[in-house]
């Protein structure tokens, strides 16, 4: 944790004390929750620091920006904090497209997560059911058409940002979307789908390794009018090694009170292995949204979590976002 400290600290003191431009940047982003979980045995409640972000970016040029970012979560069997490395990118604009090199934002739901926009409350569905990383280490290429049409594509390890390569494969992702990628705040719409394709070894019986693959296919839309915010998402994941297929249906709704209040709703089913039955669970999200000063956002919601074989968990959460 101490050495946590020091490498955020000397992030921070290395961005102010060599900000010499008007684009640099340096901002935070912190989340914090109390929840109480209903249990028939016992009930459990918890304070809990989820994430700590750090960010400092630069512009060399008006073609080239480079941008650090640490995160700071639990890992390890101690669960305990750690700062590692979330970003350390540099974005290339050329007349082509932009060319990413390093250790940057994956594609595959950085769109979906916006349309969400509750990221302190709860990640998107693709990212919380681990159907990818949201940070990996390699290079991408991203072009807009024109104002609607977006594509991107990466080639990366594969591991994710807290893991090296451990293999010759890596993995292809790309997104394709239609319409406005940031709607939160606005009116607009869009409509995406995003594709990744891995191979790995898979060791067998007799010491061998046979080549498999996992995919991921995602399609998702959203749409801002007025007060309102809809969105979906469904995503498949196949891994032809271990025969199993995962699916997530997202379906979430957002309405603006005030401009400082709203509510929010979101209905998840999950299914962990499409040919076996009985065996997904319902995730159901519904709360409010208070913003009593800028950067400053208060979360109040309820959760259950019903699967199709056992107990309901019910919880109740207090989400609490700064961002400066």
């Amino acid at each position: 944790m101490k050495r946590g400290i020091v490498v955020v600290a000397g992030l921070l003191l290395c961005g102010m004390v060599f900000a010499q431009s008007a684009s640099d940047k340096i901002g935070g982003l912190v989340f914090y929750d109390y929840s109480y979980q209903m249990n028939k045995e016992e009930d459990n409640n918890e304070f809990e620091l989820r994430r700590v972000y750090f960010t400092y970016t630069r512009a060399l040029s008006d073609r080239i920006v480079y941008k650090f970012q640490t995160d700071v979560g639990r890992t390890g069997n101690d669960d305990r904090l750690t700062a590692y490395m979330k970003n350390a990118k540099v974005d290339w604009k050329t007349s082509a497209g932009t060319i990413t090199i390093g250790l940057q934002g994956m594609n595959v739901f950085n769109v979906q997560e916006k349309n969400w926009g509750y990221r302190f409350i709860e990640k998107s569905a693709m990212d919380q059911r681990k159907f990818a990383s949201s940070a990996d280490l390699g290079i991408g290429f991203a072009r807009s058409f024109n104002k609607n049409v977006h594509f991107s594509i990466l080639a990366t390890n594969g591991r994710g940002y807290k893991h090296s390569e451990n293999d010759s494969y890596k993995k292809v992702s790309t997104q394709l979307v239609y319409g406005s990628k940031s709607i939160a705040g606005k009116d607009g719409y869009n409509v995406g789908v995003v594709l990744t394709y891995e191979p790995y070894d898979m060791p067998g019986d007799a010491g061998d390794k046979t080549k498999e693959t996992k995919s991921v296919t995602g399609v998702f839309a959203a749409m801002t009018k007025g007060k309102v915010r809809i969105g979906a998402d469904y995503d498949v994941l196949k891994d032809n090694g271990l025969d199993i297929t995962r699916s997530i249906i997202s379906v979430y709704g957002i309405l603006a009170v005030q401009t400082n209040l709203n509510l929010f709703a979101r209905f998840d089913q999950w299914d962990p292995n499409t040919s076996i039955d009985n065996d997904g669970e319902s995730y159901i999200i519904a709360g409010v949204d208070y913003l009593p000063v800028r950067g400053f956002y208060i979360a109040p919601n309820f959760r259950l979590i019903n699967p199709q074989i056992g107990d309901a968990v019910k919880m109740v959460k207090v989400n609490f976002q700064v961002k400066f």
